[in-house]
């Protein structure tokens, strides 16, 4: 029997299989949760023509101050002006992160932005 170059077939030969390396533990922080109280003054205002995302209106420098001040927890129905109102709606309230209380890291919550345009 005749065997061509191209039959013979060389045996496979035993490959050393790497192990992963063990990965470097990270150190797990212990973050103290922060909890911002969400009741108190807040600044409301109808938006009829959803014009307050495009005009800024949740901009930290907006000026807000002739906008309608509330006491959370509220319920915008029981003011007399918006009782039937169903349309979209901006409420604004100044808070100051926790980095000192330095108030010029003064933020405003702020309604986010609508999703379904």
């Amino acid at each position: 029997m005749v065997i061509s170059k191209t039959e013979i077939r060389e045996k496979p030969t035993a490959q050393a299989t790497q192990v992963p390396a063990t990965p470097t533990p990270i150190p797990i922080l212990r973050i103290e949760p922060q909890r911002i109280e969400l009741n108190g003054a807040w600044r409301l205002r109808a938006d009829p023509g959803d014009e307050g995302e495009n005009e800024g209106w949740y901009d930290v420098a907006f000026d807000d101050s002739n906008w309608t001040e509330v006491m959370v927890p509220h319920t915008w129905g029981t003011m007399a002006q918006h009782a039937d109102y169903e349309e979209v709606a901006r409420a604004h309230r100044r808070y100051v992160e926790r980095y000192g209380q330095d108030p010029s890291k003064s933020k405003r919550g702020s309604h986010p932005p609508r999703s379904n345009k």
